[in-house]
């Protein structure tokens, strides 16, 4: 779809806040996911990047709806240290009120994100590693102590829209899963067929998890950060709840724990978290099967675009999260040694 054109995004500071801004002060975010994110002053416009089949239920209004659940939940504790640093929600509109496609308006986010400043070559100090896993992992653990109902993604006004437990959901999502891998035609599908019975044998760990909130693309290229008056790196946002739903919390913790190729921020994620809540029963058994069914999304995500660089960094965390369960894929996962880290 066409970019909306810059007076139609003043239009919305102007009629929602009654503030004067130039089109000229328009800046577009090269900001990853569902939505395009653009800069006016103080403030972000996200406008959906296509037409949803359902306006109120869109990434849009999903994220909206999340964001507004977690500005809520901040404000039952006076603790400004515990509150989850997300763009606070202004309004939000559907397709044909002021853009042709749903709209939300928030106050930005200052830093830069994460995954940038890791990749730039610069090495984190031992004291910036620390500090920022831990905290990344105490915010997690704030989204997730927001309960939920239901599984799988949110709608604006539901908790969760695929009814029954998050055994049900998983058993259901899983043999499609792997039938989309062999069509993404990324490895072989008797390597596939491993996998799955893999997963297929511990189909028990699924059962009885209790849910609550998941940001469900939790890494950290969704991440932002900036230095403090102190010189202290520390986290400034949390970006991108445009696929938010309600599941289990090692959906986000196995997405972090696959992004994270420094392991000194997922040593202390996993104290940052433990420090708000408890992680999820039996996590050590548990977290590779979650590995396995991010990693392969985001093989076949990276051999899609014919970036062999990642698609090669997330085969290998996906046969070392598969030969935690069974040695024999340490056979692959030796053939991707050499992928040490995403890169851009």
């Amino acid at each position: 779809m066409p970019e909306p054109t810059m007076e139609a995004l003043v239009s919305i500071i102007s009629q929602k806040l009654n503030e004067k801004v130039d089109p000229g002060e328009v800046k577009k975010l090269p900001l990853a996911g569902l939505q395009s994110t653009y800069e006016i002053g103080e403030y972000w416009i996200r406008v959906l990047k296509a037409d949803p089949k359902q306006p109120d239920w869109s990434a849009t209004h999903r994220e909206f709806s999340v964001l507004e659940k977690i500005h809520a939940f901040n404000r039952k504790t006076a603790d400004l240290k515990l509150h989850t640093p997300i763009s606070a929600p202004i309004n939000v509109g559907n397709a044909g009120n002021i853009l042709d496609r749903p709209w939300q308006l928030c106050r930005k986010i200052k830093g830069e994100l994460l995954l940038t400043r890791l990749l730039k070559g610069e090495d984190l100090s031992q004291k910036d590693a620390e500090s920022i896993g831990a905290t990344i992992g105490k915010f997690l653990a704030r989204i997730h102590s927001i309960p939920g109902d239901g599984a799988g993604l949110m709608g604006s006004h539901k908790a969760g829209i695929h009814p029954g437990p998050w055994q049900k959901y998983m058993f259901t999502i899983l043999p499609l899963h792997w039938d989309q891998m062999k069509k993404a035609a990324f490895i072989k599908d008797e390597q596939i067929d491993r996998l799955a019975s893999a997963c297929e044998a511990r189909k028990s760990l699924f059962v009885g998890e209790t849910v609550n909130l998941v940001h469900n693309d939790f890494h950290f290229g969704n991440i932002f950060v900036e230095r403090n008056k102190d010189g202290e790196m520390v986290v400034s946002g949390i970006i991108n709840f445009e696929q938010s739903g309600v599941g289990c919390s090692l959906v986000d913790i196995s997405t972090i724990h696959s992004y994270c190729w420094d392991e000194r921020i997922w040593k202390a994620f996993e104290s940052g978290y433990a420090n708000i809540r408890s992680m999820p029963a039996k996590s050590d058994e548990k977290l590779p099967l979650y590995d396995m069914l991010f990693t392969s999304r985001a093989a076949a995500f990276h051999h899609a675009k014919n970036d062999k660089k990642n698609k090669g960094y997330f085969l290998r965390r996906l046969f070392e999260a598969a030969s935690r369960l069974d040695s024999s894929f340490e056979v692959e996962a030796s053939q991707y040694r050499s992928f040490e880290k995403f890169s851009l």
